[in-house]
């Protein structure tokens, strides 16, 4: 399972940094890439300065299984990068997976990659903006291929929810208790 994460500048550290940490704690991926399409970006930055990572800007997208777009003030740049949302595209056209929390949900929303058949969870924006029917509130929706997150307090959750849809139960359960410190 190869993984593509999706960041932006501004990203949310929270969002981005748990789920990244777990993923990498858990080791099961065979591949994890950081990556922005932009040629002059060679490192991407989260909200406040907490987290700096180095990033890819030209992939084998068909390479990739699954892909994961955090939230955060990113968002708004991913609202105009088209590059970025063709991207995401790609992976629903293939039926491939999607992970996306807080703010980005909202986004592939707008951009029709999520549409009124699919259940959702994202941040609760403005009551001006038009969320999609089975938009939810729960920290954690699942739909098909489709995982979606609402907001940072959901990020532990979020990604220990991706880990039990992509890999063996038992190992992902395992791996909860150690985290748990549930030894016995």
């Amino acid at each position: 399972m190869k993984l593509l994460i999706l960041v932006h500048n501004d990203f949310n550290n929270i969002e981005l940094g748990t789920t990244y940490s777990i993923f990498n704690y858990f080791n099961h991926f065979d591949k994890i890439t950081i990556f922005n399409p932009n040629k002059n970006l060679k490192s991407v930055t989260g909200q406040g300065n907490v987290l700096k990572l180095d990033c890819e800007n030209k992939i084998n997208i068909e390479e990739y299984d699954a892909i994961f777009i955090p939230g955060g003030k990113g968002a708004q740049t991913l609202r105009k990068d088209k590059e970025s949302l063709n991207a995401i595209k790609h992976f629903k056209d293939k039926n491939k997976y999607i992970f996306a929390i807080c703010d980005a949900p909202n986004v592939l929303y707008e951009n029709n990659i999520i549409d009124d058949s699919i259940n959702y969870s994202s941040y609760p924006i403005s009551s001006n903006f038009k969320h999609g029917l089975k938009r939810n509130k729960k920290n954690v929706t699942i739909d098909g291929k489709i995982v979606t997150g609402k907001c940072p307090s959901a990020s532990l959750e979020f990604a220990l929810e991706i880990l039990k849809l992509l890999f063996n139960i038992d190992e992902v359960n395992d791996f909860i208790k150690y985290m748990k410190a549930d030894l016995e």
